[in-house]
């Protein structure tokens, strides 16, 4: 991973289903989200099985997949958004090839769109804010 962000210097960067911390000085330099399913008010693990053995219909309130920052401690990071999908009495890895990985794409979607509109407005921001700089320090000849 590390490899792959020093070549590229990715403005986002997406990890979804993440299994392993996303080293210290990728996540602090770049915006890392982790799509992970869970119970969105949940920080803890095991949601997917909570839910099979509560036989629950539909994870609602945020129960399904979420879109999270990367963080110190992994799986607190802020929730940035969550997708919900209803429950099929079905085993768990199929859950995960169809529900979770469909939700997945759909919250990425979400994600990406969020984070394009986030940078947008940023960079203008900052182009503009350059640009007023730029004609408050340069003087002008006003005689022509």
């Amino acid at each position: 991973m590390k490899e792959g962000v020093y070549l590229f210097n990715p403005d986002l960067i997406i990890r979804p289903f993440l299994k392993e911390r996303i080293p210290d000085d990728i996540w602090k330099n770049h915006t890392c989200i982790i799509i992970y399913p869970r119970v969105k008010e949940d920080k803890g693990l095991s949601s997917i099985e909570w839910s099979i053995l509560e036989d629950l219909e539909e994870w609602r309130d945020g129960r399904g997949i979420t879109a999270l920052q990367a963080a110190d401690i992994m799986d607190t990071g802020d929730i940035l958004g969550s997708r919900t999908f209803k429950h099929r009495p079905i085993s768990k890895s199929r859950m995960y090839r169809h529900e979770m990985t469909e939700t997945s794409i759909l919250l990425i979607h979400d994600v990406v769109t969020w984070f394009y509109k986030w940078y947008l407005f940023t960079r203008t921001t900052q182009l503009y804010q350059s640009n007023c700089q730029r004609k408050t320090t340069t003087s002008y000849d006003t005689k022509r």
